[in-house]
């Protein structure tokens, strides 16, 4: 499957990624699967396409707003007894931590209120004052 997927692409590249993916699959069963088959394997590939697409502009806009790239440690917020909310933080900029917002469709960087959201429990769980939303 990760020779099939190429270190760098953007989400034009969804479909021909997909497609090879795909045919793939088919060879690699003989033509044998099931319609349910490709459909999870559709789903499957585009879920992590995106996911790593996100990943991968994020750390293009890390890059070249020459932010600190998060430690990759996890961080939780208990919200109750027995029940946690965790994540890890994108970057920051000195003690500014940033959430990064990398959506397929720009529109929506803006409109999704959970990213506020996201971010108050981030700064709750790591103790940090300050954050921001960056694009």
């Amino acid at each position: 499957y990760k020779e099939l997927v190429p270190d760098n692409y953007d989400v034009k590249d969804f479909s021909k990624i997909e497609q090879n993916i795909v045919k793939e699959y088919k060879r690699k069963r003989n033509n044998e699967q099931t319609e349910d088959e490709i459909k999870q394997l559709k789903e499957y590939t585009k879920d992590l396409l995106k996911k790593n697409n996100g990943n991968i502009q994020e750390n293009t806009v890390i890059k070249k707003e020459n932010y600190t790239k998060g430690n990759d440690k996890m961080y939780y917020l208990e919200i109750m007894e027995n029940a946690c909310i965790g994540g890890k933080n994108d970057a920051s900029i000195g003690e500014v931590l940033l959430e990064i917002k990398t959506r397929t469709r720009k529109q929506n960087v803006r409109r999704n209120e959970y990213d506020l959201y996201q971010l108050i429990c981030y700064l709750l769980a790591t103790g940090k004052k300050q954050g921001k939303r960056a694009l």
